[in-house]
């Protein structure tokens, strides 16, 4: 427990003074005309702003009371009670051609239903493929931190991970090819899934791939895997000033710290800001994220366009 609290009290270390821009971006990201913009989300639909907004800043005032839930109007209802895990689709008539294969994605902190189908819809924009959303959902920003904070000591994101491992194992037994897309949060939730999925030994570990973006998982690993076969490929993506790429893949002392994220990771230098859409995206479909070590290219780059990299 207190290395994770020493590793996480170094990175915010290394970000001063620049939270805010670490997070929200450099001022031209905020003014981008692209659809897809987290802050053209924001301004587009006056209603889904002040849904937003509320769900994102406020804690669920009544918990998860079924019994006073029939009797609050229903616009209410997301501010009021705590959300509930779900798993939909979006853009599932888009080829055939990639019947073999499975896409999902796990969204980060502060991200309602309205935001997961958006950085969903991009998603299927970019890569030709229908995606599965398995979606955590806000419970305001507050308990969102506190949430991820608390993932870090293993625990939180353990509930979300078995709700969703059904439809994984299902759909590693029955594709060629299972992705597994995550942001932020959602890179815990996935480190989670992985070490459930390497400790009951799955046989179809060498059907999935990891593409974990602003990666602040403490660990990502599939060395207990012997066989190379097995081993699933993993790619994390990182903006360099992203304070939460910093509390894992982008840690200022990774090494020495024992933080373990296997696979190849791709960093965008002098990269500023937190959000999925507009801050990292839109720039990888730009080509902008480059290995670390300068020496590979990344396998998902290679799907853009509905290509089949492998």
């Amino acid at each position: 427990m207190l290395t994770i609290v020493r590793n996480t009290l170094e990175a915010i270390l290394n970000t001063r003074p620049n939270y805010l821009k670490s997070i929200i971006g450099e001022p031209e990201s905020w003014a981008d005309t692209d659809k897809f913009s987290e802050f053209n989300l924001a301004s587009s639909d006056l209603l889904k702003f002040i849904k937003y907004s509320s769900e994102a800043t406020l804690p669920p005032l009544l918990g998860d009371n079924h019994f006073l839930k029939p009797f609050v109007p229903s616009f209410l209802q997301s501010v009021l009670f705590m959300e509930s895990a779900s798993i939909f689709d979006v853009d599932n008539n888009l080829p055939e051609k990639f019947e073999r294969e499975k896409w999902f994605f796990i969204n980060g902190i502060v991200t309602n239903e309205d935001l997961a189908t958006s950085n969903a819809k991009y998603l299927a924009l970019l890569f030709h493929r229908p995606i599965t959303v398995l979606h955590n959902p806000t419970n305001g920003i507050g308990l969102d931190i506190l949430q991820s904070a608390m993932g870090k000591f293993g625990h939180n994101n353990v509930q979300f991970a078995h709700y969703v491992i059904p439809t994984i194992r299902k759909a590693l037994a029955e594709k060629e090819k299972v992705v597994i897309i995550s942001h932020s949060q959602g890179t815990l939730i996935t480190s989670t899934i992985l070490d459930l999925l390497v400790q009951e030994k799955n046989p179809y570990l060498g059907k999935l791939e990891i593409y974990a973006f602003a990666n602040c998982a403490e660990e990502m690993s599939y060395q207990p895997i012997a066989n190379q076969t097995q081993k699933p490929w993993i790619e994390s993506f990182s903006n360099e000033h992203d304070v939460v790429a910093k509390l894992g893949a982008m840690h200022p002392y990774r090494n020495e710290r024992g933080i373990i994220i296997d696979g190849e990771h791709f960093i965008k230098k002098d990269g500023w800001g937190h959000f999925l859409n507009i801050h990292y995206l839109k720039d990888f479909a730009k080509g902008k994220y480059i290995h670390e070590k300068g020496e590979k290219q990344s396998r998902l780059f290679g799907y853009l366009g509905g290509k089949s990299d492998v």
